[in-house]
């Protein structure tokens, strides 16, 4: 199959009287997989369908006059964008269909965070890992349109521009060192090398966890680092009855370690509306 999804001469030669298609229809009028059509279907992406019924294997319709928009909307946006780029849009949308999905922005000031979750979550896809920021850049305009889509759904503004949105990822590209979830592993592996004084006084599994919170401030300088719950539950391998991740006792040693002043509380975040973790620095002995 072609990696161009609108260089492509299409035929709409379907039944003038028919106002919508099946997916298999639309995918093959378009020349792309159904895959990719999933992918590119809200709420994953911009093209609009109307759902039959309710529930997993519900039947999907597909106006006509929806996919003539997108593929309109597709060419004036690929015409300015170069074959690499348009094979890397492509390789995103067969290969990681929900990943647009899952950074979308849920609340008004959440692009931002959301833009990192995505560029992030690249950097560990050896596809995008070692790529220049301008060949990402109509994958970051997909994602800020579909942004734009789920702002109008849940009833917020996106003040950022489409220029003012690529500015902010070449700058989070530029300063992504690692993949999502890859410097933990690293600062696990140097706290069970190297251990601070301050660690001395616990035993497993907080002596290792202490540990990596002082290797973590050693990474990022004077400056403090975020630490959301969660992360602390993984890093302890705190769970609860039913496997889910112990929030609430990784909380808990969070704020002991406060007490015993091991760590240093700079910013307490936000786990309501913006989900944004805590922010700490390493007090302890070293």
């Amino acid at each position: 199959m072609s990696h161009s999804l609108v260089q492509r001469e299409v035929s709409m030669s379907i039944d003038s009287s028919r106002l919508a298609l099946q997916a298999a229809e639309a995918a093959r009028l378009l020349g792309i997989s159904r895959r990719t059509l999933f992918g590119l279907t809200y709420p994953r992406g911009p093209i609009r369908a109307v759902r039959l019924s309710a529930g997993p294997k519900a039947g999907v319709l597909y106006p006509l006059e929806e996919l003539r928009r997108w593929l309109e909307a597709e060419i004036a946006r690929q015409n300015s964008a170069g074959p690499q780029q348009r094979d890397l849009a492509l390789c995103l949308l067969e290969k990681y269909p929900h990943l647009l999905a899952s950074t979308a922005p849920v609340a008004p000031g959440t692009r931002h965070r959301g833009l990192f979750k995505l560029l992030h979550c690249l950097k560990g896809i050896p596809d995008f890992a070692d790529r220049q920021i301008a060949d990402l850049r109509l994958i970051v305009d997909i994602w800020y349109d579909w942004t734009l889509e789920e702002a109008k759904r849940r009833g917020f503004h996106v003040k950022a521009t489409r220029d003012e949105n690529f500015l902010d990822a070449a700058r989070i590209w530029r300063g992504l060192r690692y993949p999502k979830g890859r410097l933990m592993t690293g600062i696990l592996e140097q706290a069970r090398r190297q251990q601070p004084a301050a660690a001395a006084q616990f035993g497993e599994p907080l002596r290792t966890f202490v540990a990596a919170l002082w290797h973590l401030q050693r990474h990022v300088g004077d400056k403090p680092f975020y630490l959301a719950s969660s992360t602390a539950a993984k890093l302890l391998d705190y769970r609860t009855g039913d496997g889910q991740l112990d929030k609430k006792r990784a909380w808990r040693v969070l704020k002991g370690l406060e007490a015993a002043g091991v760590l240093k509380c700079c910013d307490p975040g936000d786990n309501t509306r913006h989900r944004k973790a805590a922010q700490y620095q390493f007090i302890g002995e070293a």
